[in-house]
């Protein structure tokens, strides 16, 4: 299941971007997920999932 950003945080742990998985975040629980950085291409979309 992922997350987009600016939903709210289940649990702590480390995301990275399934449509761009070189792109990781440190997010904590009860915050929002964060919006992706610039990727190449351009692309702002991004999936959250969290590293197994």
């Amino acid at each position: 299941m992922g997350y987009t950003p600016g939903d709210i945080v289940p649990r702590d742990g480390t995301v990275y971007c399934r449509l761009h998985p070189d792109t990781t975040a440190h997010v904590k629980k009860g915050e929002r997920f964060p919006p992706p950085s610039r990727h190449a291409g351009g692309s702002d979309r991004c999936e959250w999932e969290y590293k197994r």
